[in-house]
This record gives structure tokens, sequence and C-alpha cells, in this order.
């Protein structure tokens, strides 16, 4: 009888998981519908990176944060850029439409894979702009492929190994992968649609979230299990090189600027401005009662920053690194 019992429960949940998959399939491509890719494709290391090429003149790569896609910059401030540059933009690997290419989504293998991606697009010496976990990116690329960019812009840059995370991701701390891909096909998606404006709110803060964030922006992406394992994977393996790549801060060589938002919520910019003070070439900026998302809250500052730094590398002379 216990055994009849236990067989009945397990099928219901089995059912009950299973309807909650073939939702969360529907909703992927429901979103998918929507806001289909922009853009053009690259293959590397077997996977296809999705990135935004817009613009002639002196090249600037845009690589966006956690939770997010290329549409964080089309959205914002790649257009006015791409009077003057050509502007690239990219989705990290496993983001909006790009694949994962390869286990390790820790900052210092993604900046290896967009160097290949330069390599492969034939784009040299360009000037790199990383917000947030693409800060840390950047600042990964910055150190561990010297010579391959004339500048780096950093908006709100995940600078500094950080003990505790964020308390609006906190609900991305789970390492195990089979719990993330169960996650994700099953209440991850009510999850997000339930929390997602709280979170939305969160980062945004104090800044109000702009009204037509979700389509404009490609927030709506995230509504799918591939955006959310990606998630779940890119804040795990963040912190495994953190500590080594701060601690070689001091070799960066290129210039950099950095903008940091006195109210940011998401980063202590106490801790990741004091990581940054290792640099030898750096200029930084705080913007007084800013938050976190300083392109959609801060954009002219940050336009005006990059066009600076663009200015100031373009003029220098300096010794390029052979390919």
């Amino acid at each position: 009888m216990l055994a009849s019992i236990i067989a009945i429960a397990l099928s219901i949940a089995a059912i009950f998981l299973a309807a909650l998959a073939v939702s969360a399939w529907r909703m992927a491509r429901r979103v998918e519908r929507a806001l289909p890719p922009a853009g053009r494709f690259a293959e590397i290391d077997g996977a296809r990176l999705h990135y935004v090429d817009r613009g002639e003149g002196a090249p600037v790569v845009m690589i966006h944060g956690l939770a997010a896609n290329l549409m964080q910059f089309t959205a914002t401030i790649l257009d006015d850029l791409a009077r003057t540059n050509r502007v690239i933009a990219i989705d990290r690997p496993g983001c909006g439409y790009s694949g994962r290419a390869g286990p390790d989504a820790s900052p210092a293998a993604q900046a290896a894979i967009l160097q290949k991606l330069l390599d492969k697009l034939g784009i040299a010496d360009p000037l790199i702009v990383g917000h947030s976990l693409g800060g840390a990116v950047a600042l990964a690329h910055a150190v561990l492929h010297p010579g391959k960019a004339r500048g780096y812009a950093l908006l709100a840059p995940a600078a500094a190994p950080q003990r505790d995370p964020p308390p609006m991701f906190r609900y991305l701390d789970v390492p195990s992968p089979i719990m993330q891909h169960l996650i994700a096909w099953t209440v991850g998606i009510p999850s997000a649609i339930k929390n997602g404006p709280a979170i939305t709110a969160a980062v945004f803060a104090p800044q109000a979230v702009p009204k037509d964030f979700g389509m404009a922006s490609g927030a709506l992406l995230g509504l799918r299990p591939i955006s959310i394992v990606t998630n779940f994977k890119d804040f795990i393996d963040a912190r495994s090189t953190a500590g080594e790549i701060a601690g070689r801060y001091p070799e960066i060589a290129a210039p950099v600027i950095c903008l940091f938002g006195t109210e940011d919520r998401v980063l202590p910019p106490e801790l990741h401005l004091h990581a940054l003070d290792r640099l030898r070439s750096a200029e930084i900026q705080v913007l007084k009662g800013a938050g976190h998302m300083l392109m959609h809250v801060e954009g002219p500052a940050v336009i005006e920053a990059i066009r600076k730094l663009d200015a100031q590398t373009a003029a220098a002379p300096r010794a390029r690194a052979s390919s």
C-alpha cells in the first residue's frame, strides 16, 4: 500500500515538473519571437557568438553585465557613439543569443573568448567598455591580454572579490549544475515573473526603472531556461579568478577611466573603487546620487567619458602587440 502511494506521488510530481518544463519552453519561444536577434554571428570555440556592429571609425567594444545582454547598450548609448566610432556590442557567452563557449564562465575565460572574437573580426586596438560583470571581464582582458586594447572604460565594474553577494542576486548562489538546470526548467521562470520587477527596481535604485526596460533592453530574454542557467553559471564562476586578477591590476599599463555611482546598491563603491587604486593609470569619476545602471541613468556622462578616453588613446602613440 505504501509503495503504491509513493509511486502515485512520484508520478504526480513527474507530471507537474514536466508541465513546468513545457511551460518554460513555450515561454522561451514567445520571448524569442518578440525579441529576435538583431545582429550577426561568429563561431568561436564551437559556439555562435552574437554581436551588433554599427558605425565607422576607431573601434569601441561593449561588454554587458550579469543577467543582461547587448541590448543594454543598443537601448542606451550605442547609437550616439556610433556616430563617430565603429561600435561592437557583444552578447557574452550564454547570454542573449550567444552560445556557451566551453564550461568555464570566469571573467578570465570570457576575456579569452572576447579576444578570439576580436581577432576573428579583425578588430585591432579597440577601446573596451565593460559594465558590472562586463567590467570584470574587461579588467581580466587588460591583465591577461596586454597590448590588445588601447584603453578601458569601466562602468560600475565588479573590480574586487566580494564575500557577500549583492542582496538582489543571492538567489543565484546555487553551485550545483544539476540544481541550476532543475530550477531553470521548473520554478525559475515563474519565480522570475513574480520577483523580477522587485529585483530590477533594486538594481536601478535609487533611480526609476525605464518604462520600456523589458522590451527595449532585452530584459524579457531572461525568461528562458538557457538564460537562467547562464546567470547561475556566471555568478558562481565570477568568483573563481577574481582574487588572482585583482592582484595583478598593477600590471595594467593601458589607460583606464572608471565611473561609479555613489548610491550603487549592487556593488559597494568603496570596495570596488579601493581595488582600482592599484591601477597605474586610472581616472575615477564618482557620480553623486547615481545607482548601478549608469548607461540608463547617466547616459550623457558615460558617453562623455568614453569619448574622452577615445580621444586620449587615439592621440597618444603606443606600441601595438602583434596578433
